[in-house]
């Protein structure tokens, strides 16, 4: 299982495709998320609400949810 701020990132990667215009705010918000269900820390959120960054790093953070359930289940990680 994942642990280390390295492998969520590497988690992060695998989901994210080549060619995948994300942001790194988006990007970010999938990382928070992985962090706070594998380690436990709170998810900041440092952008003002109604921005288009808040909305990148919620999107990311409904990713991370996403992902983390996959990653649970044992399923492949898949993109989209």
């Amino acid at each position: 299982m994942i642990r280390t701020d390295a492998e969520i990132s590497a988690a992060v990667d695998a989901e994210l495709h080549p060619g995948d215009a994300r942001s790194a705010v988006y990007r970010q918000g999938i990382i928070n998320v992985l962090r706070f269900r594998i380690q436990g820390v709170k998810i900041p959120c440092s952008y003002r609400l109604e921005t288009v960054e808040a909305d990148a790093y919620f999107s990311g953070n409904e990713r991370g949810h996403v992902l983390w359930r996959k990653l649970r289940e044992g399923r492949p990680r898949l993109t989209g």
